[in-house]
């Protein structure tokens, strides 16, 4: 029986294959490792625990398995020769009358086909391990016992018990840890594969299989959205889904210290913002329209930065985007893209989106006394200075009435009903050697 401490969380080594697995592909793959290790210790408490214990095994092993079948030589690949022969198979089979259902139907009983068993020996023989050893044979071995563990019954119980964690569980443990560990020697197969992908001239057929095979690990979407120096890979990235929000990162790992960059879709938008193309342009604010709702913090960030590269004459119409994406909790505080992004559009004569932006970038909020904005200590005082001719000359009257409001807010917040205090105040609206009037003159 599982004590109160132990519901908490996995066990230390169970953790630490999560983490690797995470770092290594991505947090779908860890996610259902951890989601199988809890169901295996019966922390759902659920009477049918085994089945659905079961049920995300098989996902996970043939999701792993879908990762390493290619990058590991396990699986033959599409080549301009088997296309060739794909096509003359077609055009006989149309020839002799059949229809095109049934000449798919006999593409794919002709195609090639890898068992299990024999793909688990591939990939772990690349791995660096005997086809026939402990580790081959456990995996195949579970392989064979989740097929009657995930079976139905009325007549026998279906919680976990000490013969699932002996046959399946414990065995499960060993592949998946001695898999990961031995992956980070080779993990430049996967690298290759990525820049396989990218150097497909089929953009749509090397979208798909990069939405297949790669994981969400952040170097291998990097190092593929990094390579990417085309606009013809936007369209069949959007349809595919893959300029989306990543998944949001667990409290577990923010504890553990997350990384940065988990958007890098956010970093070829961003270079196709400044294309010279303006269809190109456009399909890139479909795409930020897109992750409109996003609260990701790199989608916060990052979205802004893109918006700054747009030109504001195309950036002004979706000023709503960045004013949605200045959360209170967001990252885009620590970024100078929300100052560049309304520097650029005021200078431009979109006056009315500048000021948009700037209400939501310069806004004060509060409790007890004490004066919050979205910027870090005493970065606000640096950066409305910064921005106060070029608002005035845009906006005049408009400016200087965004700034009455902003000092409004933090007389409310500080609890003064007069603002001679305001010269000796720690208020960031204000310079200590100024009083409020003489501030907004200045202004």
């Amino acid at each position: 029986m599982d004590s109160p401490s132990d519901k908490l969380g996995l066990p230390p080594e169970q953790q630490d294959t999560a983490r690797l697995l995470r770092k290594l592909l991505g947090k779908a793959i860890a996610a259902r490792y951890e989601d199988f290790c809890r169901l295996s210790r019966g922390l759902f408490g659920l009477n049918i625990s085994k089945p659905m214990a079961a049920h995300a095994l098989r996902e996970l092993d043939s999701m792993l398995r879908g990762v390493l079948a290619v990058p590991m030589e396990a699986v033959a690949l599409d080549g301009p020769q088997k296309e060739e022969k794909q096509k003359a198979v077609r055009r006989a089979l149309r020839d002799l009358g059949y229809d095109e259902n049934a000449v798919t139907r006999a593409l794919g009983a002709l195609a090639p086909r890898t068992n299990h068993k024999d793909q688990i020996r591939r990939i772990l023989t690349r791995l660096g391990f005997e086809p026939n050893g402990d580790i081959a044979n456990l995996w195949i071995g579970i392989v064979d016992n989740y097929q009657v563990a995930h079976g139905r019954s009325f007549h026998r119980s279906m919680e976990i018990d000490a013969d699932f964690i002996t046959r399946i569980q414990q065995p499960f443990d060993t592949v998946i840890r001695a898999v990961a560990v031995a992956l980070r020697s080779h993990y430049a197969a996967l690298m290759r594969r990525v820049r396989a992908l990218v150097d497909m001239p089929d953009r749509g057929h090397a979208v798909k299989l990069f939405a297949n095979e790669i994981p969400g690990a952040v170097q291998l979407q990097s190092y593929f959205f990094r390579n990417l120096t085309t606009d013809s890979w936007l369209e069949p990235l959007m349809h595919q889904g893959l300029l989306g929000e990543p998944l949001r990162f667990t409290e577990e790992e923010e504890g553990e210290g997350r990384l940065y960059g988990e958007w890098p879709a956010g970093d070829y938008l961003r270079r196709m913002a400044g294309s010279d193309d303006a269809p190109t342009r456009q399909r890139v604010i479909a795409a930020l329209r897109a992750v409109a709702a996003a609260d990701h913090p790199d989608v916060l960030s990052e979205g802004i930065a893109i918006l700054a590269t747009l030109p504001p004459a195309e950036a002004a119409p979706v000023a709503d985007l960045a004013v949605g994406w200045m959360r209170r909790d967001a990252r885009v505080r620590h970024s100078l893209a929300p100052t560049e992004l309304i520097k650029r559009l005021a200078e431009a004569g979109e006056g009315i989106a500048a000021l948009e932006i700037a209400r939501e970038v310069f806004r004060l909020w509060g409790d007890d006394g004490q004066i919050k904005s979205h910027f870090g200590d005493q970065m606000y005082e640096h950066y409305l200075p910064l921005l106060r001719g070029t608002l005035t000359t845009a906006c005049g009257r408009d400016a200087l009435e965004l700034l009455i409001d902003c000092l409004r807010h933090a007389v409310a917040i500080e609890g003064k009903g007069d603002y001679t205090h305001m010269g000796t105040s720690k208020n960031p609206l204000f310079r200590r050697d100024m009083t409020s009037v003489e501030w907004m003159v200045w202004f």
